[in-house]
């Protein structure tokens, strides 16, 4: 009603767009209104016999652009697949930690969008942050402050610690399209925090890092600039990921600690010959 009071409507008509190709199935409509008198019969007569010629050409580009939507989805879906194979093969050989995120970081930035990256790491019953990361010096003070920030302060695994923690506990990821319109409501000290050290926050999302299902760590993305919005199909190719990621870090991590174990043998071997000599 109150519609029809700003645009000044004397009469309205809505007519279904049909044509013979689709038994009694409109495929929209179109609706007509005059801010002075009514539309008579004569004028609605001339409007029917314009929608029967241009009512299949409408459907027709409806048509195109259903397949068009379908051909999208199929590419995103094959260069989806490319990812994945392309992360998997990068990762799959690497045994240093270090490198191992590094890696994953730099490529989550490229493929997704990304302006910084952090990689917590569960240990015990709070997280380390063995990454924070950026693809631009732009934004190398952030990566700075954010992690003197991290380095000061415990960051515990339980619900109250704010949204990396909850993401942990519920093995669940994360969506927020745009930082600046959560950033006044009540939230965790921790995240509050974080929302002064990073004042641009836009688009955040936390995905944890699974290990045979279970969560080992929680990897944090955001843009810092624009709203980087993630499809459906994005955010199930980076699940997936996340998910072979734990597979990767743990390999890394047991080959960390047999090489410590072999040096420390090294060590006493090398200490039993001098006490022998």
């Amino acid at each position: 009603q109150d519609r029809f009071v700003r645009w000044k409507m004397s009469s309205l008509v809505v007519l279904p767009l049909m044509f013979s190709g689709i038994e009694q199935q409109p495929i929209g409509t179109l609706m007509l209104f005059r801010q002075v008198g009514n539309l008579s019969h004569e004028v609605m007569a001339k409007i029917d016999d314009l929608l029967v010629i241009f009512a299949k050409p409408i459907n027709n580009i409806l048509d195109y652009e259903i397949l068009l939507r379908k051909e999208n989805v199929l590419n995103r879906a094959v260069e989806n697949r490319r990812r994945f194979l392309e992360f998997t093969e990068n990762i799959s050989e690497i045994s240093s930690l270090d490198k191992l995120y590094n890696t994953v970081s730099h490529q989550f930035m490229q493929w997704f969008g990304f302006d910084l990256v952090i990689i917590q790491r569960a240990c015990g019953d709070q997280f380390d942050f063995p990454t924070i990361i950026t693809h631009s010096e732009r934004w190398a003070p952030i990566v700075e402050s954010v992690g003197r920030y991290f380095d000061q302060h415990n960051y515990p695994i339980q619900v109250s610690a704010g949204a990396a923690a909850l993401t942990y506990i519920n093995n669940k990821f994360m969506y927020f399209e745009d930082g600046q319109a959560i950033r006044d409501l009540p939230m965790s000290d921790i995240d509050r925090d974080f929302f002064q050290l990073v004042p641009t926050l836009r688009t955040m999302f936390q995905m944890p890092i699974r290990y045979h299902s279970n969560p080992i760590g929680v990897l944090f993305a955001c843009s810092l600039d624009q709203p980087n919005l993630l499809s459906d199909e994005t955010i199930a190719l980076i699940e997936q990921l996340c998910s072979f990621l734990g597979s990767a870090v743990i390999n890394a991590e047991n080959f960390t600690r047999i090489e410590e174990q072999k040096k420390q043998i090294e060590q006493a071997m090398a200490d039993l010959e001098k006490a022998q000599e």
